[in-house]
């Protein structure tokens, strides 16, 4: 694939041929805010970096490229914190940080963040009344979207398609 040999072009540091074929893909975007994302897509956060700086370099108004650096350094701290095996370690060396997890609000606030339950068919059935069309408000390829009312709080519910057979006998 053309987005693959861009890709690796990039990566071996040959960004000459990398510039070159990806030109001719897009017309969009700069061709490093695009090589950028689509490095991004595959999780390559360095690289991507690495791409929409190069960008910036070559036009200081590409403002894909400055976007996509943000949005770059925030999936790579993002994806640093969950790397840590205990997080409230690492919070609590920060002295304003202990300060903060011993206030009421905040043992206040992590007592509403419960883990996900599961819900029963009926139950979902009711948010939406019964998958209603009324209540649809998208769809994709693995099936209709319905919006609905979970105790005073709206939710979005996909109800799969029943020829993907991702789901159990009933719904």
């Amino acid at each position: 694939m053309v987005t693959d040999r861009v890709i690796s072009n990039f990566c071996a540091g040959d960004v000459i041929s990398a510039v070159a074929v990806a030109n001719q893909i897009t017309s969009g975007k700069s061709v490093f805010a695009w090589l950028g994302e689509a490095l991004l897509c595959r999780d390559q956060c360095d690289f991507a970096l690495s791409a929409f700086q190069e960008g910036l370099q070559v036009n200081p108004d590409d403002v894909d490229c400055l976007v996509g650096i943000i949005d770059t350094n925030d999936s790579i701290t993002v994806a640093n914190a969950f790397r840590v095996a205990d997080m409230w370690a690492v919070l609590a060396k920060d002295p304003n940080m202990r300060e903060l997890l011993r206030a009421p609000k905040f043992k206040a606030l992590i007592q509403v963040v419960r883990p996900p339950r599961e819900v029963s068919v009926a139950e979902v059935q009711q948010w939406t009344d019964n998958f209603s069309p009324a209540r649809k408000i998208g769809e994709g390829a693995f099936g209709d979207v319905f919006e609905g009312q979970c105790q005073s709080i709206p939710v979005a519910v996909k109800r799969l398609k029943p020829t993907l057979r991702l789901q159990g006998d009933e719904e």
